[in-house]
């Protein structure tokens, strides 16, 4: 099952979004607020999404200013892969879309494709709001 995020400009530029979001001690930053027991290290982060899950997350596959593949690991043994795509003009404006695979058995599809739609938009919402802070 694939999901992609509302895209949306930023004012930022592409070069600071992609610093932002390969950082992963600050990846928790764009997660929805039900994340629990957050813990980062350079190479990795780890969480609990209110009691349903617990996840590792590490870097892929990164391209510089333009794209970020991460792998979810998971206590339920589903795959996960998480992408981020920037497109920017190299100054001052960016759009991100986030875009979320998951190998979800098909009689589940409908019980988490609006929660996954849900942390696509939110994460994507996020990363605008913190890029526009700096």
């Amino acid at each position: 099952m694939k999901i992609n995020s509302k895209s949306d400009l930023i004012q930022a530029p592409d070069s600071r979004i992609f610093a932002m979001v390969t950082d992963l001690r600050k990846f928790g930053e764009f997660l929805p607020p039900q994340v629990q027991d957050w813990k980062a290290e350079d190479d990795f982060c780890e969480f609990s999404v209110a009691g349903m899950v617990k996840a590792r997350v590490e870097i892929a596959e990164k391209v510089e200013f333009s794209k970020v593949v991460y792998e979810i690991k998971n206590d339920k043994n589903l795959p996960v892969r998480f992408q981020i795509d920037i497109s920017g003009d190299g100054a001052v404006n960016s759009a991100v879309n986030v875009g979320i695979e998951a190998d979800v058995p098909f009689f589940l599809q409908g019980m988490v494709k609006d929660p996954l739609q849900k942390v696509a938009d939110t994460i994507a919402l996020k990363i605008k709001e913190l890029a526009e802070k700096q």
